[in-house]
């Protein structure tokens, strides 16, 4: 990797643009941007050049448009040898490099390769994208930067606080490149996917100061916290070890979800305060539920005590109901047992009469046969 030379370009100031229509009707190229706000807040869009451009809410509030902010990007390119060479420059530049997830370069390449002829007639190749940007959390968030459009739109209370990302801190990124590549250096580059946008800010406490990771979409990515560590191995190549953390995970780097966790977790007696405190809470949190659990034991015995009440007041009830059956059956034994009694004593007197009536007719016969004898011996 070549360090780029650092030139310094003057800066001339246009007191009539105006003046330049003819001019610029003759030139090679043009790109106009228009910006159309359609959200209830008053905006502030800045490019990477940091020049902030009020953007106001509409006058009136229409219910059936979608609540975001378009952007209208326009080029104009003049059919002629310049433009068909911009496209040449445009694919030998796709060729050395993977940028299919430019999306707006293969548009404009797709157009110009339609359009570019040798008609003359045709004097201008005019390609209209169009963005549309959800800021339905930037009351939230104060400020969303879109990746495709590469701008940071603000709220206008809120806009003169942070730069663009890539504006002056850019450049830092240059160097930051140069110290890897050309010292040897190691570093850790962070980034939060949020394409669901369902976390915050993530924070960090680095060299005495909270360093804030706003969470951006990236459609290429999956949702997440991207960790990327940048080394120099002994052949001058760099190299790049991604590490992809869960959302909850982040304080495996030191990433906290507030300032005051991050703070704390890269100071020690900020650190032993917190889990003082922490351990505070937990303890009364512990008591809490110690005191709900009591009560609930508590419930429970006297839920308990009732039902045992219950059970043995069915007990005595099915014990008084065994005892009548016993009673109802004693009675019953002593009914039967008379009853045999009386059958078998009326059964011993009909034997004995039966007895006397069968001994009658032999006793009547013996007395006749007395009387004849005693008769006959006279």
């Amino acid at each position: 990797m070549h360090k780029l030379r650092q030139i310094s370009s003057k800066v001339k100031i246009v007191d009539d643009i105006s003046s330049q229509n003819e001019k610029e009707n003759l030139a090679t190229f043009k790109c106009v941007e228009l910006f159309i706000n359609n959200t209830e807040y008053d905006l502030v869009v800045s490019n990477r050049a940091d020049l902030p451009v009020f953007v106001p809410k509409p006058t009136i509030n229409k219910d059936n448009v979608p609540k975001n902010l378009m952007l209208v990007r326009r080029y104009r390119f003049k059919n002629n040898t310049s433009t068909k060479r911009t496209l040449d420059l445009i694919k030998e530049f796709k060729r050395k490099h993977t940028l299919d997830e430019n999306e707006e370069l293969n548009i404009v390449e797709q157009v110009l390769q339609n359009n570019i002829s040798g008609n003359v007639a045709c004097k201008y190749i005019d390609v209209v994208i169009r963005y549309s940007m959800d800021l339905s959390d930037i009351r939230e968030h104060n400020r969303v930067y879109d990746r495709k459009t590469d701008l940071l739109v603000s709220l206008y209370d809120s806009s003169c606080v942070t730069p663009h990302p890539f504006g002056k801190s850019g450049k830092a990124m240059d160097e930051y490149s140069d110290y890897i590549t050309n010292k040897k250096g190691a570093g850790i580059f962070i980034e939060v996917i949020d394409n669901e946008s369902i976390v915050r800010s993530r924070y960090m406490y680095i060299a005495n100061k909270i360093v804030e990771f706003s969470p951006i979409k990236d459609e290429n990515k999956e949702s997440g916290i991207y960790c990327t560590h940048l080394s120099h191995d002994q052949y001058g190549n760099i190299i790049i070890d991604p590490v992809i953390l869960d959302f909850d995970d982040g304080e495996k780097i030191g990433l906290y979800k507030n300032k005051e966790s991050a703070y704390a977790g890269g100071n020690t007696e900020e650190r032993f305060k917190l889990d003082k405190l922490e351990l505070e809470r937990e303890l009364i949190d512990s008591k809490s539920r110690l005191q709900r659990d009591t009560e609930e034991l508590e419930r429970i015995k006297q839920e308990s005590q009732k039902l045992k009440l219950e059970v043995d007041k069915q007990k005595l009830e099915v014990e008084k109901q065994k005892h009548e059956f016993d009673k109802i059956k004693i009675e019953k034994d002593e009914k039967l047992l008379k009853a045999n009694e009386e059958y078998e004593h009326r059964s011993l007197d009909r034997k004995e009469t039966h007895e006397i009536i069968k001994f009658i007719p032999a006793f009547i016969t013996g007395m006749v046969t007395i009387f004849l004898l005693m008769k006959s011996n006279k």
